[in-house]
């Protein structure tokens, strides 16, 4: 089965919120960060593929390994890590068939970077990064 409106929708709704909460209180609520994981591994396991597999969770891996370091080492927080990787998990491919040279969700992250980056200055204080990664999602999404 396809899934692509509802991963879609599932990733729109769901950093919305989230972006909304971190802009709002500086934190993001973890039942629905945990939710959105589970949502999006639950739609590859009934899309299962051997190879999709692969292509989904080791860059999901990826994230939270490299999250969790940075997140330890104060430059990330660890909302914006699990964030990062639901949205691998929900979209791990450009869901409308676009042509990327570079994975999906490193094309959202540069874009929330550089997002963070146009708004926030080169300050050195601290960045909510969840409304930059919803920014960056709906940028990548249009492109």
């Amino acid at each position: 089965m396809n899934f692509v409106w509802l991963r879609v929708a599932a990733a729109l709704l769901g950093a919305g919120a989230l972006a909304w909460e971190d802009r709002r209180t500086g934190f993001m609520d973890s039942t629905a960060l945990y939710s959105l994981i589970l949502f999006g591994a639950l739609i590859n396991f009934l899309e299962f593929d051997v190879g999709l597999a692969f292509a989904v969770f080791a860059p999901f891996a990826f994230i939270m390994a490299a999250g969790g370091f940075l997140s330890r080492s104060n430059q990330f927080g660890a909302g914006d890590v699990y964030l990062f990787g639901a949205l691998q998990l929900l979209l791990p491919f450009h869901p409308f068939g676009s042509v990327w040279v570079v994975p999906f969700i490193a094309g959202v992250f540069v874009v929330a970077g550089l997002t963070a980056l146009l708004f926030n200055g080169f300050g050195w204080g601290s960045v909510r990064f969840g409304p930059y990664a919803f920014a960056g999602l709906v940028i990548c999404l249009l492109i």
